[in-house]
Formats: structure tokens, sequence, C-alpha cells
């Protein structure tokens, strides 16, 4: 059984793609082989986002009492007007109706507010009078705010993601143009299409670290990841366009 058997075409490649020494027979690949790879590695940045991303907003749940115990008053009177439902917010669904007939995740009324029993059916409803003290911790408090977090974690990720690859589309053509036209500068050349190859092959540091596990310790991993694809890229293009100066 050959090595890419027993590991797989795509996690050998990605092995590889932290060697610059063997770009040279990784570009002997057609170009959708590479456009298979970055869109397997975006899933698996994904999937290693939401693994970190989960814990880390349970974490931040547990110290929402803290928080408020920084906050010297914060009360709600629950006193609201409206002739008619209001949207309040899309996601998750937010809505004011005083009678409480909206459907939706969370609903004010003059009462106090309905919303869904976290991973079971029906709603639950917590006077307004429960609420009036943020900063008194009570069960009714801690459940809602818990249930709003929650609900808020899937916005959260796919607007995150949205825009991690508009700054990956970024980065990627970056990577193409200063590794196709820097080495004009020094009389090497390289084919185009080698460029979009190379940069391929050097993306996933910036996917992997700087996205997927994003959360462990924001900013910094993203910098690290970036840091070690520049590298990368920067290694393959100098050995590529060395051998066809």
């Amino acid at each position: 059984m050959t090595i890419e058997k027993k590991l797989g075409s795509y996690w050998l490649l990605l092995i590889k793609s932290y060697n610059p020494d063997s770009y040279g027979k990784l570009l002997d690949k057609r170009i959708h082989a590479f456009a298979e790879f970055t869109a397997k590695t975006l899933l698996l940045a994904m999937i290693l986002f939401i693994v970190t991303f989960i814990p880390m907003s349970i974490k931040y749940i547990s110290t929402l009492p803290d928080t408020f115990d920084e906050v010297q008053t914060f009360t709600v009177d629950g006193k609201v007007e409206a002739d008619h439902p209001v949207e309040l917010l899309r996601e998750p669904h937010v809505v004011l109706d005083l009678n409480g007939e909206a459907n939706a995740d969370f609903v004010l009324t003059n009462g106090g507010v309905f919303y869904p029993k976290y991973l079971y059916f029906g709603k639950t409803y917590v006077p307004w009078a429960d609420l009036k003290d943020m900063k008194q911790q009570t069960s009714a408090r801690d459940r809602l705010l818990t249930g709003f977090v929650l609900f808020l974690v899937p916005s959260i990720i796919f607007w995150f993601f949205l825009y991690s690859v508009v700054k990956l589309i970024f980065i990627f053509t970056l990577l193409v143009l200063i590794g196709y036209y820097v080495p004009k500068v020094v009389k090497h050349r390289i084919p185009f299409k080698e460029v979009v190859k190379i940069a391929a092959l050097a993306m996933p540091s910036v996917t992997l670290i700087g996205v997927g596990l994003y959360p462990l310790a924001p900013h910094m991993l993203f910098w690290w990841g970036l840091g070690l694809t520049f590298l990368l890229f920067a290694i393959g293009i100098a050995l590529m366009s060395e051998r066809r100066r």
C-alpha cells in the first residue's frame, strides 16, 4: 500500500506543502487538484473553528456573572409600547410583540420574554420582574443570557467565515502578484500558473492556524499563520524561479 493510499491524497499534499523543496514535483499536478486542495483546507478550517469556538463560547458564558459584578447598576423596567410587532434583530430572531404571538427565537412582550428551551421543544417565559435587576444573579437571568449567546453562535460562525474567505482571497491575490512580478526584478522568471499553484500550497498555514484556530488566540495566531504562509511562499518562489533563470 502506497503512502498516498495510507494517508489520503489530501493529507499527503498538506504535509508536502510544508516542504518547499518538494514543490517541483507537486507543480506537475493539474490546477483543479490545487483548487480541490484549497476547498478541502477551507472545510477543515471551518471544522477546526467550530470545534474550538464552541468551548470558548461556553467558557465565555460561564464568565458572564463575573462580568456583571463589574457593573454598578443594570436595571430593566420592561416598559415597552408598540402598536404592531417589530423585528429588532434578525439573527437570532428577536421580535417585540406585546401580545406574545410572534414566531421568533426571542419575543419581548409587556409581561416578559419568551425564548426557546435550548435543545428542547417549547418555549420558556421569563417575567420582566425576574430580570429587573440584571446585576442580581438568578437562574432566570443566567438562562436567558446563556440562550441568547448560544443563539448568536451560528450567526457569528457564518459572518466570521464570510469575512475570513474575503480576507484569504485578498492574501492569495497578493501572494500571486508578489510571486509573479518580484522575480522579474532580479531577472528570474516563473510561469503565472506555477505562482498560483505555489500560493495554494502556502495558504494552509494562514487558513488552518490563522482562521481555524483563531478562537484559541485571536489575532496572534492569525499573524503567526500569515507569517508562515509568506515564508513558505517566498522559499517556494525563490527555488522555482531560480531553476528557470
